[in-house]
């Protein structure tokens, strides 16, 4: 049954995406709609979010790559756990843990070493969670 109301998601998905690789000001709004349709096809302009020069929409992208939980967001999240802002090793710290990968296990005890309190906090939390 298909209902007249019910949005096309992959056409949501396209037009996020479309949007969040046009850099506009609405990318870290259309970064988090990809993350709340937890919809995998999202993964490639979401990478372009984490390669972003903006931290804060690289924060975003880790969240939403966390969000869809899949296991191919964990090597699109690798490389940011040395991101040079902590907000975002942070949130990446999280959405390892969210992904639920017990491959992760030996980055997220790495990350307990980082030099700030919430990175360490959160990297604790993800181990827990796994």
């Amino acid at each position: 049954v298909t209902l007249s109301f019910y949005p096309d998601v992959d056409a949501l998905v396209a037009k996020h995406a479309d949007a969040l690789l046009s850099g506009g000001r609405n990318a870290e709004r259309s970064a988090f709609i990809l993350g709340a349709l937890r919809r995998r096809t999202a993964l490639p302009a979401l990478q372009v979010a984490l390669k972003s020069d903006n931290a804060a929409l690289r924060k975003v992208g880790a969240w939403a790559v966390g969000f869809i939980a899949s296991e191919d967001g964990v090597e699109l999240l690798k490389p940011y756990t040395e991101d040079p802002n902590a907000t975002v090793r942070a949130e990446v710290a999280l959405a390892l843990g969210r992904i639920g990968d017990r491959t992760t296990l030996d980055t997220l005890e790495d990350m307990l070493g980082d030099a700030n309190p919430s990175v360490v906090t959160r990297a604790h939390s993800s181990i827990n969670r796994l």
